[in-house]
């Protein structure tokens, strides 16, 4: 389960209420939840926000199949 459905569940909100709140649309949330769609950053910052920065971009971005030490190669 994704951090964000789990602090948006723990919350008590559906995907719509969290949607409206964040002006996103529902969909977007939805295939963030999935990991169907990596969150933008307009995003991630919004989500900080409104989790009081319980939610970050690290925790909205897929995990990489490259290390760090592999990139610098």
């Amino acid at each position: 389960m994704s951090k964000l459905k789990s602090w948006r569940e723990g919350q008590g909100l559906t995907q719509q209420q969290l949607a409206d709140q964040a002006g996103y649309h529902v969909q977007y949330i939805s295939a963030i939840e999935r990991g169907a769609r990596q969150a933008g950053m307009g995003f991630a910052r919004r989500m900080r926000e409104l989790s009081g920065g319980e939610i970050t971009l690290d925790d909205l971005a897929p995990p990489s199949d490259v290390s760090p030490s592999q990139k610098a190669a």
